[in-house]
């Protein structure tokens, strides 16, 4: 709050300004958002109707799934807005005080930035919400969503990368691309060496005709299996119906894919832009990888990425979003 004598900024626990000594109690506070002197005791702000009593002393607010639901259910938002996943259908509109600048930006924003975080038993959503000059942060986890203001893209950025900067351990920049037929079939083969580990409680192989009958498939699949070995996913032993021997980086890939530790998705949308860029990290040890689609050919590219390239990815991703519109 500030003085309301010499406009010098005060903590709202404090009795008098430390500045001038204007006794502050009684005095009220104002509003976090535009300023307003606040009544004391108020819960509105008569000037923009921010509910103070949403509002934590760091100035978040908090947001649970039923306000949501209703926010979603009750007003029109954009593609752009992190409120389709609450709406459940048309709703009453209930009053429920957001100051108009935040309601506009959370509706209809101009940009946003989306950093989803995904773990076996979690799902984690920052995004910053960009409209005219004003940026807002929006924090989702199980419980419900904090919103708060936020001081520039650059600032909410920075904080992006030192949160994913904690997953890197090994700054390995090996590549690894892999067909999409050849993924379908690595995994298969990792399905049924795990049951059969499971059945026999030793190290499992298929055969090829095994993985044939599992498939429903033996259109160019020895084919496959041999680019899988060529490759170092597997090992194959015999010639005719050779043993298929899942190898250690066979392994490794597959539990990168479907039993990461941390799973990040990053898109960057801007109104009245169709395309936008997806990137994919995935997190599990010590490896921090980049997954992508080849546009040409849909092979997967996976690549190990170091820190700063993590950083060039992300600022990339924002950048190339303003020089879209």
């Amino acid at each position: 709050m500030q003085c309301p004598q010499c406009k010098a900024a005060c903590e709202n626990s404090d009795k008098f300004c430390m500045s001038c000594g204007f006794i502050l109690e009684g005095a009220g506070n104002q509003c976090p958002d535009c300023g307003n002197a606040m009544p004391q005791g108020g819960r509105f702000c008569p000037a923009c109707g921010r509910d103070m009593k949403k509002t934590q002393g760091n100035g978040h607010i908090l947001l649970t799934q039923e306000e949501l639901t209703a926010i979603a259910g009750s007003h029109e938002y954009t593609t752009l807005s992190p409120l389709a996943v609450y709406y459940q259908g048309p709703a009453e509109k209930k009053q429920i005080a957001l100051e108009t600048t935040l309601l506009n930006a959370l509706l209809n924003p101009f940009r946003a930035f989306y950093l989803m975080e995904l773990t076996a038993k979690s799902f984690q959503q920052d995004v910053l919400l960009v409209r005219d000059s004003s940026y807002f942060r929006w924090e989702e986890d199980d419980p419900g969503v904090s919103i708060s203001r936020e001081v520039s893209p650059r600032v909410f950025i920075a904080r992006i990368v030192t949160s994913l900067e904690q997953s890197i351990v090994n700054e390995n920049t090996s590549l690894t691309t892999i067909r999409k037929e050849a993924l379908k079939v690595l995994v298969a083969i990792n399905i049924l060496c795990r049951e059969l580990s499971a059945i026999d409680q030793a190290a499992a192989f298929v055969t090829l005709s095994h993985l044939e009958s599992f498939l429903d498939s033996k259109e160019s699949l020895a084919a496959i299996v041999g680019e899988l070995f060529t490759q170092g996913f597997v090992r194959l032993i015999g010639k005719e119906d050779p043993l298929i021997v899942l190898e250690t980086k066979g392994e490794e890939l597959f539990l990168l894919l479907n039993a990461y530790d941390r799973f990040f998705i990053i898109q960057v949308l801007a109104e009245g832009v169709s395309g936008y860029p997806s990137i994919n990290f995935a997190a599990r040890n010590d490896a921090f990888c980049l997954i992508t689609n080849d546009r040409v050919s849909g092979d997967l590219v996976i690549r190990g990425v170091d820190r700063e390239g993590m950083r060039s990815l992300i600022n990339w991703s924002w950048t190339s979003m303003l020089n879209a519109q």
